[in-house]
């Protein structure tokens, strides 16, 4: 999106770009991070969840800007250069979510990280300052 909008084939002010761009990759990363330390064989769930508790407060920030992304992407998908490329950007992607998912997709996670802490609530022998993390 950036580069589409610098090079002039797409029209989108800095708070639009920003609306749509500014946590997809940080979540993205902090995701694959979280994945890969869950992976590691000498990590336990319940290490991982209480190592990255504070870090997924960036989830509550991009919920509530959620809103205000989608009504900025559903009003630039009115411009044909934005649609177009968006469409280019889904076929040369194949098999990789679209703008659209990518924006949805933090979302869907945000269920599945709270199921995750509320089983390890439920289910270990947390210490009272990983629970204060878990809260």
């Amino acid at each position: 999106l950036e580069a589409a909008t610098s090079d002039g084939r797409v029209e989108a002010s800095e708070d639009e770009t920003s609306h749509i761009s500014q946590y997809i990759v940080p979540l993205q990363r902090l995701h694959s991070a979280f994945l890969e330390n869950l992976t590691s064989p000498s990590n336990s769930i319940t290490q991982v969840v209480t190592k990255f508790a504070t870090s997924f407060e960036v989830y509550c920030d991009y919920c509530l800007e959620f809103e205000l992304s989608l009504r900025t992407y559903q009003s630039l998908s009115k411009q044909e250069a934005f649609h177009n490329m968006v469409e280019m950007e889904r076929k040369e992607l194949k098999g990789n979510p679209g703008m659209l998912s990518l924006l949805t997709l933090p979302l869907r996670r945000v269920d599945c990280y709270v199921n995750i802490v509320k089983c390890l609530r439920l289910c270990s022998d947390l210490g009272q300052d990983d629970r204060k993390l878990l809260d």
